[in-house]
């Protein structure tokens, strides 16, 4: 994704979560729904995700094709929380990174 340059200035969204695999197969299922029913994007802002199985975290990702716009991004995290209907019980992280270049959106730091 990162070497088309429409998306070279993009950023992701990043959900980690320790040993909860329905978990993982839950949201990552309810976020293939939602991309694929456009109920997430912020005007084609979004241009991919994807889930990965760590050992000591699992993660999904999804990627954004810019990463100036605070309150947009902050827009998506914020409607891919609500969607997957996550909790604090879920002990979930979540952070926004930029390539190369790692910083958290306080406002969504950890759920």
């Amino acid at each position: 994704m990162w070497e088309d340059p429409a998306n070279a200035d993009g950023g992701k969204w990043v959900l980690t979560m320790k040993n909860n695999p329905e978990l993982l197969d839950r949201s990552w299922s309810w976020l293939a729904m939602a991309l694929v029913g456009e109920e997430l994007d912020e005007g084609d802002e979004i241009c991919g995700a994807v889930v990965s199985l760590r050992s000591k975290a699992d993660r999904i990702q999804l990627w954004t094709r810019s990463k100036d716009d605070v309150e947009k991004l902050n827009t998506i995290g914020n409607r891919m929380v609500k969607l997957l209907d996550l909790s604090d019980e879920d002990q979930i992280g979540l952070e926004f990174q930029v390539w190369f270049t790692i910083f958290t959106l306080t406002c969504l730091q950890y759920i």
